[in-house]
């Protein structure tokens, strides 16, 4: 019986992994880019146009980061963590990412 349900669900996961990482490395390349540009102290650019050049400086320094031997791909794979992280902060319903209950003192 299990084997009949992982052979449904294996090309479902072939086609949400790809997707999901694809979906999260974009948004965290911006914010990367993002965190990278605010540090040097410049302002957030206005437009269209300067927020994707960020994120394609992101994307930039991601990849040369990827090339380290060792800490490259956890550094790629937490900055997609990151940014399936940013996605479901803005997807999901106000404070239902973060909720907490009230603490009584």
């Amino acid at each position: 019986m299990r084997t009949i349900v992982g052979v449904i669900l294996l090309p479902v996961m072939l086609i949400i992994t790809p997707m999901a990482i694809l979906s999260g490395y974009a948004p965290g390349s911006f914010v990367l880019g993002v965190a990278l540009w605010l540090a040097v102290g410049r302002k957030m650019p206005a437009g269209l146009a300067g927020k994707f050049a960020l994120a394609c400086f992101g994307a930039l320094v991601a990849g040369l980061a990827w090339t380290i031997p060792v800490a490259g791909w956890a550094f790629v794979l937490a900055l997609t963590m990151l940014g399936i992280g940013t996605l479901a902060a803005f997807a999901l319903p106000d404070g239902m990412l973060l909720r907490r209950a009230e603490v009584t003192l």
